[in-house]
């Protein structure tokens, strides 16, 4: 059974660790520590959270660079289907593309629509 006190290091499938909420791990790789230890311990999922971040920043400039470009009658047709391809990669609210390539090709796309668009705009 996977409770609230699971140990992330040894099962990472704990309720609270693997993503789950458990940006940081516990310092003891053994189990928790009978007293409060607030030693905080990185995991990747806070490299990964800054990631997201990232990524729908690129898609919120995009998408204002796209107006903008609609309002000087500016050509945005590419980075708009840029842009769309997003959608492709979430099938429903909770499930999405595993595809760890077809994701870093897609962030590559955006920056790229981004460079092009707001040089186009100048």
């Amino acid at each position: 059974m996977h409770g609230v006190l699971g140990n992330p290091w040894a099962d990472p499938y704990t309720r609270h660790a693997n993503g789950a909420l458990s940006f940081f791990y516990p310092p003891r790789k053994d189990g928790y520590a009978a007293e409060p230890d607030f030693t905080i311990t990185p995991s990747i999922h806070v490299v990964n959270f800054r990631k997201a971040v990232d990524d729908l920043e690129y898609a919120y400039i995009l998408e204002k660079l796209i107006d903008t470009a609609k309002r000087q009658n500016i050509d945005a047709s590419e980075a708009a289907a840029v842009l769309a391809e997003i959608s492709r990669f979430f099938h429903n609210f909770v499930h999405w593309s595993q595809n760890d390539a077809w994701h870093l090709d897609l962030r590559e796309q955006m920056a790229s629509a981004i460079v092009r668009l707001a040089a186009a705009l100048e």
